[in-house]
């Protein structure tokens, strides 16, 4: 697997794709359209509980009613913020085998502190790349937010994925006490 292109997810207000979603999967499909064989990672877990699935579920239901082939996408249906995107991305790519190029899509608004947790989980070892986003304003406050990856990530080494494992099941309020793998809570 040469290249990946990871679609962040967006909270659901319902089973239907919202339009900040749609436009961060339309620039994916845009782009991917230019690759020779692109696998994609759709990252987004249960967020919405009165929502029956997954922002990836939701995701992939998308990509291949817009003709990608099922085969060419993975789910990371765990995270439930943008560290858990970055995170949980980095382990299914281990997996999957380390790929030479990475594309991040989100939201342009939220490219700054989408890059910051990326090249903290991802490290020094991938090429990340983050130049295309979708135009979507919201009024979220993303300085006060990148502060909190600043705080979280402040001590761990870039790369680092096992120790941001534990920070994010010891300190995050999303994952606490959340079962990363086998005896990790022990």
């Amino acid at each position: 697997m040469d290249e990946v292109i990871i679609v962040l997810g967006s909270r659901l207000s319902s089973q239907e794709i919202h339009p900040q979603l749609k436009g961060r999967l339309d620039v994916a499909l845009g782009f991917g359209s230019t690759l020779k064989n692109p696998h994609y990672i759709v990252s987004g877990g249960k967020t919405n509980q009165n929502v029956p699935k997954t922002e990836a579920k939701a995701m992939s239901e998308y990509l291949i009613s817009n003709g990608v082939n099922r085969k060419q996408i993975f789910l990371e249906e765990r995270s439930m913020d943008t560290i858990g995107n970055a995170y949980f991305s980095r382990l299914l790519l281990k997996k999957l085998g380390d790929p030479s190029n990475i594309f991040v899509i989100t939201s342009c608004y939220h490219m700054n502190r989408s890059k910051f947790i990326f090249d903290y989980c991802f490290g020094n070892g991938f090429r990340l790349n983050y130049e295309h986003c979708f135009k979507y304003q919201v009024e979220d406050d993303e300085e006060e937010s990148l502060k909190k990856a600043y705080d979280f990530f402040k001590g761990i080494v870039p790369g680092d994925y096992v120790e941001i494992g534990f920070r994010l099941i010891s300190t995050h309020p999303l994952y606490r006490n959340l079962k990363l793998y086998p005896g990790a809570n022990s």
